[in-house]
């Protein structure tokens, strides 16, 4: 049986601790000024505000290419496995069928870690 393993990130270091107290003093003080102040407004500020310090957040595409992959395998998958199954052929036993899927589906997550590494 597959073990699924957690992404656990790493704690954040002492200058990240720091910033992260200085921003929120920052919003604080900006809260104050502006009572209405609410979630997305802070969110989108800290977007725009890693944009122009040239840093991005490198999940999104992360999580874009990951659900694209996803997807194609998904898709492929199926494909490959009602092909066997309707040639009427040498693959058309289940067994063949989801042994094809399950390889498939492994290249596919290789595939996908390696282009993960690389960014």
């Amino acid at each position: 049986m597959p073990a699924f393993v957690p992404y656990v990130p790493p704690p954040p270091s002492p200058r990240a601790m720091e910033l992260g107290q200085r921003l929120a003093e920052a919003i604080e003080q900006y809260r104050q000024q502006h009572p209405d102040l609410n979630r997305l407004d802070v969110a989108q500020a800290a977007r725009i505000a890693l944009a122009q310090a040239g840093g991005s957040d490198a999940t999104a595409p992360r999580v874009a290419i990951a659900v694209a992959a996803g997807v194609a395998a998904v898709g492929l998958a199926v494909a490959l496995a009602v092909g066997l199954g309707v040639s009427g052929g040498r693959g058309s036993s289940p067994a063949v069928a989801m042994t094809s899927v399950a390889v498939f589906t492994a290249l596919v997550a290789a595939l996908l870690l390696l282009l993960l590494r690389r960014r």
